[in-house]
């Protein structure tokens, strides 16, 4: 036997973890076993089913396949790309105008365009060390770095500190350095940054572009499900004038079309030259990575956020969703305020991480007993989303006893 793969794709891993532990917990749901899975990041109704926003559905059912069936631009779909611009800065518009945007695979492709755009190989995307878990896998197939620090302070705040000396490190080390603050709703934890956190955030790598060139890009994939609060579009527009700022947009959930892959980046720059080399970098990574987005996605997506009928339509179906969510939230922190479990502020989103020593034990101990959580770094992630209401005293009293 022999094999001709690089000595590097020859040590890869197989399956994400994440996926590998959802299959077992499919099987054995399939098998008829009863099993709580909290695995995924996919919303999933009371009964088990996939919560779905059914605009989504209508609007596929009006096109005619000649209207999506040729290939998009590569860059995107020009209403697309003024479509998700809209859809992030909201009442911001001089934010509107200052900002590019190019189509992306989801969320996924806006972070991976973010890394191979703004970090020579070699160079250091900064996270905190709970992140989700292909900011490593983008950054290592590139040949870029990752450096992580301590996520929360001892009193389970956002850790600024930390974040200071990674940044200054790393502006010591290289001449440009790319933050990753995923918020609100941050997987894996749950945490939305406070507005004085956020303003932290942004004192931070003010200073810092004093050193280095500092870019910063904040991933978006769970906004629409966080706590109503836009000061982070403030603190945006305050430091775009030294640090390069990129959003990570994703249709995957605020949508529930996890399998369309609609996302997009979008970078900021007050100079209109610059925003013309940001298209065209974006638009060259495109070519040589995905090449072209889903064109029916970017068609759909456009017309739910555009169209006020399907606007309308789109925030009903979501603002029920967000109650579903809110309601298994304030179920959980009443059970694990019980148990007195460990975990940061949770106030929404799609999951939480319940701090505890030996996760990969712990996760184990629960899988015996048929209910799949994710193992993390220092904790284990509860993917609420997808767990109905009913079921999570259950999951926090198994989980109580396993730690």
């Amino acid at each position: 036997m022999f094999s001709n793969l690089t000595p590097e794709s020859n040590q890869r891993p197989g399956n994400d973890p994440i996926f590998a532990l959802s299959e077992e917990a499919r099987s054995k749901i399939a098998n008829g076993e009863r099993v709580i899975d909290a695995t995924l990041g996919c919303l999933f109704d009371d009964r088990g089913q996939l919560l779905v926003v059914n605009a989504w559905d209508q609007v596929a059912a009006e096109i005619h396949p000649s209207m999506v069936a040729g290939y998009a631009p590569i860059s995107g779909v020009q209403k697309f790309n003024h479509a998700i611009i809209e859809d992030t800065f909201s009442d911001f518009q001089h934010l509107k105008q200052i900002s590019v945007s190019s189509a992306t695979p989801g969320g996924t492709g806006a972070v991976t365009s973010s890394i191979v755009n703004f970090l020579e190989p070699g160079e250091t995307l900064v996270s905190p060390h709970l992140y989700w878990g292909p900011y490593s896998t983008i950054s290592s197939l590139n040949g870029r770095r990752l450096l992580t620090y301590q996520t929360f302070t001892p009193d389970l705040n956002f850790n600024l500190e930390g974040l200071e000396q990674a940044v200054h490190k790393t502006s010591k080390e290289n001449k440009r350095v790319l933050t990753v603050i995923n918020s609100p709703c941050n997987n894996p934890t749950g945490y939305s940054l406070s507005p004085s956190e956020w303003d932290g955030v942004g004192d931070i790598l003010s200073n810092a572009s004093n050193t280095a060139r500092n870019s910063l890009i904040i991933d978006l994939a769970y906004f629409k499900f966080g706590p109503k609060n836009n000061h982070w579009l403030s603190v945006v527009e305050k430091i775009c004038d030294d640090v390069q700022v990129l959003i990570a947009w994703s249709g995957s959930k605020s949508f529930t079309r996890y399998g369309a892959r609609v996302g997009g980046i979008i970078a900021l720059n007050r100079d209109a030259g610059s925003r013309e080399k940001l298209k065209r970098a974006f638009s060259y990574s495109s070519r040589g990575t995905w090449s072209n987005c889903n064109h029916m996605g970017q068609f759909i997506a456009t017309k739910l956020i555009t169209d006020d009928r399907y606007k309308k339509q789109v925030n009903i179906e979501r603002n029920a969703i967000i109650d579903l969510l809110q309601d298994r939230v304030d179920v959980f922190n009443v059970q694990a305020q019980k148990y007195n479990l460990v975990y940061p502020r949770y106030e929404g989103g799609f999951f939480v991480t319940v701090f505890c020593k030996d996760p990969q034990d712990v996760a184990k101990r629960m899988r015996d007993k048929n209910v799949y959580l994710i193992p993390v770094k220092d904790g284990v992630r509860v993917g609420l989303c997808s767990v109905a209401s009913k079921d999570i005293p259950e999951l926090v009293e198994v989980l109580n006893n396993s730690l």
